[in-house]
């Protein structure tokens, strides 16, 4: 046995042989195709993260090798080889363990000039496999749906029936749009030759209810949803319960060809594809009575299956996704920034799908408009939904960056780590900083989505200059699903309020039939828009809730948004925030939440007429107020589907996706309710 004086100063040449039999393992596995697969088309991808692994092996089994092999470079070149060369299952690796057992005591001398060559290479793999082209995107582009057809038996619309647009431009502010800090020309001559009203009520501060609503022209408590993880209502218990169909099946009945161009992927997998079973209660659907329904998102199963991969074929991923030695996501953290170009990084794949929502768009009325049949087309944007990564020619317009908050680099991963920032902070998480301190952060990011707005008004001008081209007559409603919050009162983002900032959209009504340049003297609710669009039309209203904010006798109601513990109702000048919960509501699933039977309580009243701003609370200065608004709700909440409805049944695929969008656990934040700002 070989005896080294100085075991520091042998270390390298211990990493080097482990490394040089690492990298036979390497060759040996490529050569055979060994641990590689053609089904996860991600090759460059593959042989990077083997690579990584001949450079581990080379760092942690020539530490081992110092210990154990006294300076024999032979066997430390056996220890490589056999941790490279076993597959890391429960068969490779014990005949890994007996092969070094066996050949331990006959492992000659290695050649210096073997252990230095093979053991650069076992640092050099890395990097070429870098320099190797990217065959395959791991997010490439939803496929086209298959053309637009119509079943043969489908009705002929009525004479004259104008074409229908209902566009959704996710996350925006009501105040957004009306900030004379944020140039939006096409917002702004829309508003000047329609109908519009400052402000409209979402009835959720997250994207599923509020879709479901506006979608199925129902109520928020008809929805019973509160949030993207929440109970879902099937087909048939909203069928039995209020006769509903969706928008899109009363425009098909009409004659209407139908067409769906969503961005936000967690709508296009609430859409299964073959759909479920039409009395499945834990179904998820949204697509109902589109002709076609367009994923304009990227396809993230590749990368999965490749993360899939590692952990069953890489020594990093073995360890990474048994949290030997770390946690998986620093690994996929690590991963993703490896195999993605800028653009499509920072936890949000949707980042530049503008450009593919406007082409998507542009091809689907190609279909829309082959003949004179009318067609409903309803379209998600998402900007500007975070992260908040204008384009050049918006970049630095109103965000100044001399004035880039300390600590933080003027790139992707600096907006990321600002967000994240914002996040624990203003939630109270671990690595939470005072707010003096983290509002300068908010402010910066809110200059980031204002130059986002802006670029979406361009993003929105050409699509209407798309649809004008058409010639055709056409009714456009444009609205938000949400809001986004910037801190002010403890809002990271959304779905964690239900304050002006996440629940205040916009709303504007455009076409035939409709006022030019009138502003509302009322603040509608979404599934307003909804109705006034079938009425506008003829369409059949039977089962559809709201009421037509055209009519002239309309009425200011008290309004009704939802979040996960929280109900807040705003009657035109009063809002009142209020903590609600169903005694035997139990959201992972064990027991099921009693009609009638629930906790209600007020948490904060403001007057939105003098504080727009939700500052003051004025709870305990006007009770009668408070009363009032609590009995508003409890009206409401007589309908309220919610203790009706089962937990959804989501796939780890579909959790994932939920996950990339900031909806992963639970969105339940009470000390908002009860600690809020004032």
């Amino acid at each position: 046995m070989i005896l080294s004086p100085k075991p520091l100063m042998n270390f390298p040449r211990m990493v080097a042989a482990a490394g040089a039999g690492a990298v036979i393992a390497f060759v040996g596995r490529i050569a055979l195709g060994f641990g590689l697969e053609s089904n996860v088309p991600m090759m460059r991808e593959q042989l990077f993260l083997a690579s990584l692994d001949s450079m581990l092996i080379a760092v942690m089994f020539g530490l081992l090798a110092l210990f154990l092999c006294r300076g024999h470079a032979g066997r430390a070149f056996l220890l490589g080889l056999a941790a490279g060369a076993a597959p890391w299952t429960i068969v490779g690796f014990p005949i890994a363990v007996v092969a070094v057992i066996v050949l331990w005591r006959f492992m000659p001398p290695m050649p210096a000039r073997v252990i230095w060559i093979g053991g650069a290479f076992a640092f050099l793999l890395a990097p070429i496999a870098l320099l190797m082209p990217v065959i395959n995107t791991p997010y490439p582009a939803m496929p086209a749906p298959d053309p637009l057809a119509l079943p043969a038996d489908a009705p002929a619309a009525a004479p004259g029936s104008p074409d229908v647009v209902l566009m959704v431009c996710d996350t925006l502010r009501a105040d957004a749009i009306l900030d004379p800090d944020i140039p939006t020309p096409n917002l702004d001559a829309l508003r000047a030759t329609g109908t519009w009203a400052r402000n409209a009520v979402a009835p959720a501060n997250q994207t599923l209810p509020s879709h479901l609503s506006f979608l199925f022209a129902l109520d928020i408590e008809h929805v019973g949803m509160r949030s993207n993880r929440s109970r879902w209502p099937s087909r048939k218990i909203l069928r039995e319960q209020y006769n509903a169909q969706s928008m899109a099946a009363r425009f098909a009945d009409a004659g209407y060809r139908t067409q769906a161009v969503a961005s936000n992927k967690i709508l296009s997998i609430a859409e299964p594809n073959p759909p479920t079973p039409e009395g499945d209660e834990k179904a998820q659907w949204m697509g109902e009575g589109f002709h076609s329904w367009w994923d304009v998102s990227r396809d993230n199963k590749t990368f999965v299956r490749f993360l899939k991969w590692s952990k069953e074929n890489s020594l990093l991923g073995f360890l990474a996704s048994n949290k030997i030695i770390f946690k998986t996501r620093p690994l996929n953290f690590f991963l993703l920034r490896m195999t993605s170009r800028p653009s499509m990084v920072g936890h949000r794949l949707h980042f530049e799908e503008g450009e593919s929502t406007v082409a998507a768009i542009q091809e689907s009325m190609q279909a829309l408009t082959v003949d004179d049949r009318p067609y409903f087309l309803f379209t998600n944007f998402m900007e500007p939904h975070d992260p908040y990564l204008p384009p050049p020619a918006f970049a630095g317009t109103i965000a100044n960056h001399d004035e880039l908050p300390e600590g933080f680099l003027n790139d992707i991963e600096g907006e990321f780590q600002m967000r994240h920032q914002v996040h624990v902070s203003a939630l109270g998480k671990e690595g939470a900083v005072e707010r003096d301190v983290y509002m300068p952060t908010t402010e910066f990011l809110h200059d980031l989505y204002r130059e986002e707005v802006a670029y979406f008004d361009s993003l929105l001008g050409r699509t209407l200059e798309i649809i004008r081209a058409t010639g055709r007559p056409t009714i456009l409603l444009f609205i938000s699903d949400h809001g986004e919050g910037f801190g002010l009162h403890y809002d990271p983002a959304h779905g964690h309020t239900l304050y002006e900032s996440e629940v205040s959209v916009p709303f504007i009504l455009h076409g035939p039939g409709v006022p030019e340049g009138v502003e509302l003297g009322f603040t509608p609710e979404l599934v307003d828009g909804s109705r006034t669009l079938l009425e506008l039309v003829g369409l059949d209203t039977q089962g559809a809730g709201g009421r037509n904010v055209l009519a002239p006798d309309f009425e200011q109601r008290a309004t009704l948004s939802f979040r996960n513990g929280q109900i807040s109702t705003f009657d035109g000048r009063w809002k009142l925030h209020a903590n609600f919960k169903y005694d035997n509501d139990d959201r992972e699933g064990e027991f099921q939440a009693v009609k009638g039977i629930y906790q209600l309580s007020a948490a904060h009243l403001y007057d939105l007429v003098e504080d727009p701003g939700e500052t003051t609370d004025l709870k305990d200065q006007y009770p009668k107020e408070v009363d009032r608004l609590l009995a508003e709700i409890k009206e409401r909440l007589k309908a309220d589907l919610y203790p009706d409805i089962a937990l959804p049944d989501r796939s780890e695929q579909d959790n994932a996706t939920m996950a990339e969008l900031g909806y992963a656990g639970d969105d339940h934040s009470p000390t908002v309710a009860t600690e809020g700002f004032h």
